[in-house]
């Protein structure tokens, strides 16, 4: 597992969400479920986030070739692995909503079955709890991450400052 490889999963998970958010706003039609809907919606927003932030780190660090080379191996397994579990619960809130909430409407319109709705209501409850869970995971190892890079960044300024100080005092 490499930094490309996570930027890609990372970016398949970005599409992913963007999908779901929009299937999720079509629950907003319902006046029993406001706060489970904009709570989805806030999960998946806030994973976004965090996936933004961390394609600009990955995207930035190879620009830059800061990512250390011999990082360990782990830790790229455990965020692919991390990614892959969003992706599943982010495509699951969508086919919940998509097939089991909705059902067509007259022209491209959907319908939102309450009754549909009250049936899946604590499985999309558990999965807003498993995405909140899941975007804590995938926050503290992508910061495990970033710690390592900057602090690499660091020892370079501190190595850019050491061999400065003869020149300056000169």
């Amino acid at each position: 597992m490499d930094p490309l490889s996570i930027t890609t999963g990372v970016l398949t998970l970005l599409g992913a969400c963007t999908t779901a958010s929009a299937t999720v706003s079509k629950l907003r039609r319902l006046k029993d479920a406001p706060d489970l809907v904009q709570a989805l919606n806030n999960e998946i927003s806030d994973l976004r986030l965090v996936l933004l932030d961390v394609s600009d780190h990955f995207r930035s660090a190879q620009n830059e070739r800061l990512v250390v080379p011999n990082m360990d191996e782990t830790i790229f397994e455990l965020c692919s692995f991390a990614l892959d579990q969003a992706r599943v619960k982010v495509l699951e809130v969508d086919a919940v909503i998509q097939y089991q909430v909705t059902k067509p409407g007259r022209g491209a319109g959907l319908i939102v079955d309450k009754i549909a709705f009250l049936r899946n209501y604590n499985r999309l409850l558990q999965l807003q709890s498993d995405l909140r869970d899941t975007r804590h995971k995938i926050t503290g190892l992508f910061n495990h991450i970033g710690v390592r890079s900057f602090s690499r960044i660091e020892v370079v300024l501190n190595e850019i400052q050491a061999n400065d100080i003869p020149e300056l005092l000169q």
